[in-house]
């Protein structure tokens, strides 16, 4: 695990990195995502079309798990051989992600990475974590929630958020703090501590608006939101006053440069 570990942090450029707490308290934020997805997406999954580059020699999938953990994620040096590997269900080398997104071995699950020295290998593990949910919900947005309908009970099913990736790299460094492409502007610890609340679509732009950014109309669904000295995001519309979820949220934050504390003191006035 230390040198998988250390493959994912090469992405690392030195920026100060998040707390040990900060981390933690974002993994089980992760997993929870993943685990409220699992029931729209377990059925018929191909994990395959969950790989991911981290590196010329270094291919990864996910696939779900219930033993020691919500998955796996495996690893083969080439994406035919990490092809071959899932039809064989033959693996040299997997890893188990945990109820609270730490990684860990899959025989010995009490190992995690946790236990390595230094934070770079919960950084690297939050990141890797994050570009799975990311690919994972990639999957899950084109479920058409409307015709599922709501959970047994009655309750409607959660639906964490957040736009797919550009790459696999660039969210790599983002969550490794790194001053890559994608990596908000400023300083300072972006990892979500506590989770922002969800809101309705018209509430987000005015919201926004407060807070001095303009939200435009773009191509077909489209809406940027723009605030000066900063990068333009851009998210879909598809519905009519969509709920926008939390990690959906605290990713426009991260871009805008905007800090939890700011949106929430917005959202109340």
């Amino acid at each position: 695990m230390p040198a998988f570990l250390d493959t994912i942090a090469r992405f690392d450029r030195k920026r100060p990195a998040a707390t040990g707490a900060v981390l933690r308290s974002g993994l089980a934020s992760l997993a929870a995502d993943v685990q409220a997805m699992r029931p729209l997406l377990v059925r018929n999954f191909h994990p395959h079309r969950t790989t991911l580059r981290l590196a010329d020699d270094v291919w990864v999938a996910w696939t779900w798990h219930l033993a020691n953990g919500i998955g796996n994620v495996l690893v083969a040096p080439s994406e035919g051989d990490l092809r071959t590997r899932i039809e064989t269900r033959r693996v040299a080398e997997a890893y188990t992600v945990r109820h609270d997104g730490l990684l860990a071995y899959m025989r010995t699950p009490w190992r995690t990475a946790a236990d390595l020295p230094g934070a770079t290998p919960l950084a690297a593990n939050y990141a890797l974590l994050e570009c799975f949910r990311d690919r994972l919900f990639s999957f899950y947005d084109r479920i058409d929630l409307a015709r599922v309908g709501a959970a047994p009970g009655g309750t409607p099913i959660p639906e964490p958020a957040g736009d797919p990736p550009g790459g696999s790299e660039g969210i790599i460094a983002a969550a490794l703090g790194t001053t890559g492409p994608e990596a908000p502007c400023g300083t300072g610890e972006r990892l979500p501590g506590r989770r922002v609340p969800g809101a309705r679509f018209l509430r987000f732009w005015r919201t926004l608006e407060h807070l001095g950014c303009e939200v435009r109309g773009s191509k077909g669904s489209e809406v940027s939101v723009y605030r000066p000295g900063y990068r333009k995001y851009v998210l879909g519309r598809h519905r009519t006053n969509r709920e926008v979820f939390p990690a959906e949220i605290q990713r426009v934050l991260g871009r805008l440069g905007l800090t939890t504390g700011e949106w929430l003191t917005a959202l109340r006035a």
